[in-house]
């Protein structure tokens, strides 16, 4: 063994990220709480030595495990209040009513590959180099930089490419990198550090599970006049993002639903569980879970197909959604028609029926649901990107962009945005890593908005340099864009340019005033999908098993041309995922 790192090695104050402890100093909050780092030659005997520390626990309280527990003794942190028109009013005069509790459970990320660092220190200065897996450079070099003492410019954080995220490496892959340059500031060596599964399951947490309590008011007719819900999230020992997914949670109280008279309440429980973070969807999967569990419900008790009671309810052009914001261009309906066709519903519906009709134990069902998600970050101040590119005088292109890849394709969508802008090969373009010393400043890539920011960002410097070449092209258009670029060179006209986008007009919700929300736009979706099940064992087959007749249809509306054409393949595959 090298060293064995702990909170004697940093200063209370630098021992303090966020809400929590980097080094737990006196109070652990949960398992898998990070205390120390053991520090060896090889991995093996660094989990060896690790498993021979002994540390002295006392109880000092009852833990809070379940959202029932924190319920029980009203442990949050907060709780926020989204709504429109008036919900409890519209609730004592509706027709008929109905209230239920809908549970949804949590969700390990299980990327392919586990957060893996190292930390580089360069020996003077306190300068830092940390090589992470993280979607999130510029939180972790902030991190670092507030636990070693030193600059923000004196810590660069890169990336070269990810296994897997899913929102898993945004903010919770800083609780092993910042540790990990503690001690490698202090050894003065580089080290490394890639946490085995069970290691990496217990310390990051996961998707928040959620109970919504709800009560709605409705027609004979199935169109929904009155909802109140509340949710409860477990957040986790550590606030980390979970007051973002909460807010979530609730701009997708309703889907796709326009809800008159809507009250939604989000509660951030405090448990003793590992912190619960970003994970696909950030909350918007439970709040839609809980709509689609209400449309079923109000179906079941009415006898109506749920088909016709998500119809009669959904938004359309014009219409103002429960956090204020007018909906344009809604092309729901389309989406809707065109997976009912494409999966022949009422066929599917039908035979779904005569085989029940015909099996004791072995059951079928059926359903359709649709989607509409506001794409933006909910904190404004993240709907920015930045890009820079350099044009080398053999015609190359390196292109940096503050967006992390992970499997998603984005690397190669921003080399297609450049390609199109300069119009020149694919071929010629390359981007190396992500790094904040090239970008600085950058939003974690999540939210559905990294190939809209840093497209938007490439876009512009791309276009500074193709102004730049007007001259050049001018005088002989014919040349082709290698000679452009070195006549470009002797005349001394710059060949590197930075990029910045900023979305336009994103506003937050105010919890206070109830002021409306603006998001950039909405994204629309529908799925079909049939299952079976055995009543006996509980075994189920969805959508894509071989084995069982399944059947799974998506219907995306497709607005533009698509940057990446192949990137259809990822879409398709993360919705039958999701479902």
């Amino acid at each position: 063994m090298v060293y064995f790192s702990f909170s004697c090695d940093t200063t209370e104050e630098r021992n303090q990220r966020n809400d929590h402890e980097v080094f737990a100093s006196k109070m652990v909050d949960c398992i898998g709480q990070i205390v120390g780092i053991v520090v060896a030659k090889d991995q093996p005997t660094a989990q060896r030595a690790a498993r021979l520390v002994r540390i002295d626990y006392e109880d000092v309280d009852t833990p809070i495990i379940t959202i029932q527990d924190a319920i029980e003794k009203k442990s949050w942190w907060n709780k926020w209040t989204m709504k429109t028109g008036d919900a409890e009013a519209a609730l004592k005069v509706a027709v008929n009513t109905l209230e239920g509790e809908t549970h949804i459970s949590g969700q390990e990320h299980f990327y392919m590959e586990t957060n893996a660092h190292i930390a580089i220190p360069k020996g003077e200065d306190g300068e830092m180099e940390i090589i992470s897996t993280t979607q999130n450079p510029s939180d972790t070099q902030v991190m670092v930089a507030k636990a070693l003492g030193v600059a923000y410019n004196k810590v660069v954080c890169r990336i070269k490419r990810l296994g897997g995220g899913f929102g898993g490496k945004e903010t919770r892959s800083a609780d092993v990198s910042v540790p990990l340059c503690v001690a490698a500031s202090i050894i003065g060596r580089p080290i490394r550090m890639m946490l085995d599964r069970h290691e990496d399951m217990v310390i990051t947490g996961g998707r928040h599970p959620f109970l919504c309590r709800w009560r709605v008011g409705f027609t004979d007719q199935g169109v929904i006049t009155a909802a109140d819900l509340h949710f409860y999230a477990n957040c986790g020992n550590t606030i980390d993002l979970s007051i973002g997914v909460v807010h979530r949670s609730l701009y997708s109280t309703s889907n796709a639903y326009n809800w008159p008279n809507l009250s939604t309440t989000g509660y951030a429980c405090k448990t003793n569980l590992p912190s619960n973070t970003a994970f696909r969807g950030f909350g918007a999967p439970q709040g839609m879970f809980c709509s689609e569990d209400i449309m079923e419900h109000v179906a079941q008790y009415l006898h109506l197909d749920p088909r016709v009671v998500r119809e009669r309810n959904f938004y359309k052009t014009g219409d103002t959604t429960h956090f204020g914001q007018v909906i344009e261009r809604c092309t729901l309906s389309r989406c809707w028609k065109d997976v009912l066709d494409q999966s022949d519903y009422s066929t599917l519906r039908a035979n779904v029926q005569k085989f029940n009709s015909e099996h004791t134990y072995r059951k079928r069902g059926v359903s359709v649901v649709p989607v509409m998600f506001s794409i933006a970050f909910t904190l404004p101040w993240l709907n920015q990107a930045g890009a820079l590119v350099l044009v080398y005088r053999d015609g190359s292109v390196l292109l940096s962009h503050g967006g992390t890849e992970m499997g998603q394709g984005l690397h190669t969508k921003m080399i297609q945005v450049a390609s199109r802008t300069l119009d020149i090969p694919t071929e010629l373009i390359h981007i190396s890593e992500t790094a904040t010393d090239k970008v600085p400043n950058t939003s974690p890539t999540a939210a559905s908005v990294s190939s809209d920011i840093n497209g938007m960002a490439v876009l512009e410097a791309c276009e500074k340099i193709k102004e730049r070449l007007k001259p050049v092209i001018a005088k002989d258009p014919k040349a082709g864009w290698k000679s452009w670029v070195e006549e470009a060179y002797l005349q001394s006209i710059s060949l590197s340019a930075t990029g910045y986008y900023c979305t336009p007009g994103i506003k937050a919700y105010n919890f206070e005033t109830h002021e409306s929300a603006k998001f950039n736009y909405f994204s629309y979706g529908a799925a079909v999908s049939e299952v079976e099940v055995d009543c006996l064992t509980g075994d189920h087959s969805v959508g894509g098993m071989e084995s069982v007749t399944t059947v799974l249809y998506v219907s995306m509306m497709i607005l533009c041309s698509d940057i990446n054409p192949n990137s259809c393949v990822y879409s398709y595959s993360d919705i039958d995922s999701a479902l």
